[in-house]
């Protein structure tokens, strides 16, 4: 039982996690890692003797990208309204400062070509199946490590991103992102991979290594998994994609594979709302990034900036 008045910054953490037990293993990491940058930067002060968020922001630029400066501030904003609520402190501070602004740069896609030398690169089917499943489905890396022979339906053709629990005994807690099931195409390269492996795996994910299945399986049973496993069950899955990405001569990261589907969907005809939907964006404004790769769009853009020249050739030589 908690007994501050005016509890320090660490303590406000300890407090408020304690007590919002039905975030997500996504939020609570983000938060505490948000509130580690707060404490770096204002000391373990009291609560109440908080005030510059100005400076915290700008503390937080200096090694973090603004989009993270604003993710960061979005994370802990609200633990102060808790603070408000609980008469730790009158006001909220994040109140009247407002976020930096977000710089807009338009987002890798990674080409054809550059998809087949990665895809070539790969050292296993297991990893060949990865890339072509985030490549054609635009799915977070997450959502591919946890996927189960049970969300694979091949007579319909696609792939169901949906939530497993620890309540089954094979399986650990997952949800996608923002709670929403989502439902993504499954093209039939990938298809006949992941056929392979389903038939092959001995465990419900067929994209985990079966030693590397058993063992998170035994640590879930010692209740040793942690969230983290969970979120992402791979081992060494980053420093694996660095090795494909150097035998293949390419720069980027694992989640421009969802770029490049987001602006393969756009150029292909699909509306925002629809690239949204299968993104699992909560928000428009996030898709909308990816209009910034959308070759279609330059395209037209080019077409109707040439019609408006020669409009203005034709009223001059008048």
């Amino acid at each position: 039982m908690f007994k501050w008045l005016n509890p320090k910054l660490s303590e406000v953490i300890e407090m408020y996690l304690a007590v919002k037990t039905a975030l997500s293993p996504r939020t609570v990491k983000l938060t505490k890692l948000a509130w580690d940058y707060l404490v770096m930067f204002a000391s373990d002060v009291r609560v109440d003797r908080f005030k510059d968020v100005a400076g915290y922001q700008a503390y937080c630029a200096k090694t973090v990208s603004p989009t993270s400066v604003r993710m960061y501030r979005k994370s802990i904003a609200p633990l102060f309204t808790w603070c408000v609520e609980r008469r730790y402190i009158k006001k909220n501070p994040f109140e009247d400062i407002r976020p930096p602004r977000p710089v807009k740069k338009n987002p890798r896609v990674y080409s054809p070509k550059e998809f087949r030398r990665i895809f070539d690169a790969c050292p296993s089917q297991y990893w060949k199946a990865v890339v072509l499943i985030a490549y054609t489905t635009g799915a977070r890396k997450s959502a591919i490590e946890n996927l189960v022979k049970t969300d694979i339906d091949f007579e319909s053709g696609v792939i169901k991103i949906q939530d497993k629990y620890d309540s089954e005994p094979d399986k650990w807690e997952w949800h996608p992102k923002d709670r929403e099931d989502r439902t993504l195409p499954l093209v039939k390269p990938a298809a006949d991979i992941i056929l392979e492996l389903i038939y092959s795996s001995p465990s419900p994910y067929f994209l985990l290594k079966p030693a590397r299945y058993f063992h998170l399986l035994e640590l879930k049973k010692m209740g040793l998994m942690s969230s983290e496993m969970k979120l992402y069950p791979f081992s060494n899955f980053d420093r694996t994609f660095r090795k494909i990405k150097r035998k293949a001569g390419i720069k980027g990261k694992f989640h421009d594979f969802r770029s490049s589907f987001a602006s393969e969907m756009l150029n292909g005809g699909c509306s925002l709302v629809e690239v949204r939907d299968l993104l699992g964006h909560s928000s428009i404004q996030t898709t909308e990034v990816y209009l910034g790769s959308n070759s279609e769009l330059v395209k037209k853009a080019r077409a109707v900036s040439a019609s408006l020249l020669e409009v203005n050739a034709s009223l001059e030589g008048n």
